[in-house]
C-alpha cells in the first residue's frame, strides 16, 4: 500500500502475481484501475571447484549450484580468454598462476544472477616423478637396491618398495630379503599436486 502519487521503486521478495491498483480521488470523486503484475523468480547462481587445488593440465571441475526457473543458460569465464556453456564444466590451465573465474546464469524469462568465487584460483606446477634403480635383477644374496631420483618440482617424494616397505625420502635405497618381482612405485607431490612413476625388481631365490 502506498498513498504517494508515484511510489517509486517497489520490492518484491518472491515470484508470482500481483494485483496493482491506483485510486484517484479529485472534488469527492473517486476512480480505481486495477492492473496485474507477473513477478518473475530470479535465479541465484553459484558453483564451487570439485577439489581446493588445482594443478597445470590437469582439468579442474566446475561443480553448479544455481537456482532457479529451468531451463537455465549458462556462460562461464575462467580467467584465461576461454569461456564455456556448458552447465558443469571441466577445464585445463596450461599455465601456472592465479585465476579470477565467473558465472552468469539466465533464465528463460530473461533474468539474470552473476556468482564468482570469494578468492582467485590458484593453479599450481605438476611435478614430475622420475627414477631409476639398479641392479633391476638380481639374487637374494645380492639384493641391496640403488636408488637415483630423478624427479622434478617437488616438496615430498616418497617410495613404496611393492614389499608393505616405504620411504618418506627418494634417496635411500632398499634392501629385499624375499624373492620376487615387486613393483617400486615413486610418488610426488608439489603443493597438492601429485606424479607417479613405476619400476619393476626381480629377486631370484639362487
Amino acid at each position: 500500500f502506498s498513498d504517494k502519487k508515484d511510489p517509486g521503486k517497489v520490492l518484491y521478495t518472491t515470484g508470482g502475481t500481483y494485483p496493482v491498483t491506483l485510486t484517484v480521488t479529485e472534488n469527492g470523486c473517486t476512480k480505481k484501475y486495477t492492473d496485474n503484475i507477473n513477478v518473475m523468480q530470479k535465479p541465484e547462481a553459484r558453483y564451487e571447484t570439485e577439489f581446493p587445488v588445482a594443478c597445470e593440465l590437469r582439468p579442474v571441475h566446475f561443480i553448479n549450484k544455481s537456482t532457479g526457473p529451468a531451463p537455465l543458460t549458462y556462460a562461464w569465464t575462467f580467467g584465461d580468454d576461454q569461456l564455456s556453456k556448458e552447465e558443469s564444466p571441466y577445464h585445463t590451465y596450461k599455465k601456472v598462476g592465479t585465476y579470477s573465474t565467473n558465472l552468469v546464469i539466465a533464465s528463460p524469462n530473461g533474468c539474470k544472477d552473476t556468482f564468482k568465487l570469494p578468492a582467485t584460483l590458484t593453479v599450481n606446477q605438476l611435478p614430475t616423478a622420475g627414477f631409476d634403480i639398479d641392479p633391476k635383477d638380481t639374487s637374494v644374496f645380492y639384493s641391496q637396491i640403488n636408488l637415483y631420483d630423478f624427479s622434478k618440482t617437488t616438496t615430498n617424494c616418497s617410495m613404496f618398495w611393492g614389499d608393505g616397505s616405504l620411504s618418506g625420502n627418494c634417496s635411500t635405497g632398499h634392501e629385499y630379503t624375499v624373492p620376487g618381482t615387486y613393483k617400486v612405485t615413486q610418488i610426488v607431490e608439489n603443493n597438492g599436486c601429485f606424479d607417479t612413476a613405476y619400476a619393476q625388481v626381480i629377486v631370484r631365490p639362487e
